[in-house]
Formats: structure tokens, sequence, C-alpha cells
């Protein structure tokens, strides 16, 4: 998506030298950290409004008016149509029977990798690891967007695209932030994991504008999710301001 994280020049200077300093950091002290916001007990509207203050208000046409003016409906608004990609929507996928089957077992909770499969329940645990080592590595990893989104796109079938954006919004309201450096197995431990599933949580959505697919509220879920993420890199020094 467009780069619009706003800029931080007051962030406090930890780095991983500070990590066993950040595992005794209570949820609060955290997103202080991120110069983020508690999301918990908010209501829709405020949460837009809050979310809007993370974001570069320079590359977002009408942000600020709308935000000073409280209007949380013209900040979603405004962030959707930012979010929106700029070239002409890409030609449907070539149909290919494997694609499908492999996002007709996702929407099953069906995941491979490696041609090790696991049927996993209708509630994920994201830190839970089913088989070998590497498994729920691979999870945490979102590959699976890919063939969903794409399976979307060549059919229009939007069980594919609405399992895009549900499997992303279930990992955020799991995986909690108050967690990062505490380092949970997979999520905020495997920093490649993470590193990895960002790139998708951006492109998969945006593939998804488009066609219609992806609500405003929820987009600026995954918004924050990947502002409080880069603000964790950052503070481990992966990302260089």
């Amino acid at each position: 998506m467009n780069n619009a994280t706003a800029e931080t020049p007051n962030r406090p200077a930890y780095s991983h030298a500070d990590l066993d300093t950040l595992k005794t950091f209570g949820r609060a002290q955290i997103l202080e950290t991120f110069e983020s916001f508690d999301d918990h007990g908010l209501s829709d509207d405020a949460f837009a409004l809050q979310t809007a203050g993370l974001l570069d208000p320079t590359a977002i046409p009408n942000l600020t008016m709308a935000a000073e003016a409280g209007d949380a409906t013209g900040v979603r608004e405004a962030i959707y149509h930012a979010c929106m990609p700029a070239e002409p929507a890409e030609e449907a996928p070539t149909p290919d029977e494997n694609l499908h089957r492999q996002a007709d077992d996702i929407l099953a909770h069906r995941f491979c990798f490696y041609d090790e499969t696991h049927q996993l329940p209708l509630d994920i645990d994201w830190d839970h690891n089913p088989g070998t080592a590497h498994w729920s590595h691979d999870l945490n990893r979102f590959s699976f967007l890919v063939p969903l989104t794409d399976a979307y796109i060549g059919t229009g079938d939007t069980r594919y695209s609405r399992k895009v954006i549900d499997l992303i919004l279930d990992c955020i309201a799991k995986c909690d932030i108050g967690q990062a450096f505490v380092g949970t197995p997979y999520m905020f431990g495997g920093y490649l994991n993470e590193a990895i599933h960002r790139k998708g949580w951006a492109a998969r959505p945006q593939r998804l504008l488009p066609h219609d697919q992806v609500k405003p509220g929820g987009l600026l879920h995954i918004l924050k999710s990947l502002h409080d993420q880069v603000a964790f890199f950052k503070v481990l020094q992966f990302i260089h301001s």
C-alpha cells in the first residue's frame, strides 16, 4: 500500500540491546513506545479518528480536514481512496485446477506447506504448531493469501476474497501487540515470519480494493497493525528510520 505512515521523530530510543527491559513493558508502555494507541473498547468512529493520527496526512488527500472535523466517515473514505492502486486492474489469472483446490482447502482450514498438510479448527491458534518444527512458521507467513486472492480474481467467488481479509483480521485480533517483546513462538518471536507476512497483508488487500472486496473499517485495522509491526521492527533496529 502507499507509504502513508506518519513520521515519528520522537520515538523513544530503545534498541535490540534493551530487549530484556522491553520484555517487562506492559501493553500501555509498548503502545507508547510504538507511538500508537490502545484500540481495546474503542467505537468504530473513535478507532478511525485515532488511526488517522498514525498516518502521513501529506500522502492522504482530505485526511487532515476530516480528522480535524471529527468526521470518522470522511477519515475512512480518505484512507480507503488513498490505498486504491493507481495502476489499472490486472487481468484475471488463467484458470488452474490446482489453484482452486488450494484455495478451497484454505476455506476449509486445510493448510499445506512443503507437502505437510494439517486440518486446523475454525478457531485458529496462530501460535500452535500441529506439525514439524517449521510448519507454523510457514502458517504465520501467510503465503496462502496468494491462491485465495488469485482464486477470487479468476472466479469472482467472494468466499475467497472474504477469507483473505478474515484470516488477517483474525490474526490481528488474537496476536496482541502487547506480547510483542515477550516473543510468542511464531508471531512476534518469528521475526522473519512477521517481515514476510507484512508484505502479504499489504499487497493482497490492495489487489482486492478495486473489486470492492475490502471494507473501510477492516482496512483501518490492517493499517494500524502494520504501523505497530513496523514500529516493533524499528525499535529492534531491523528497519532503520
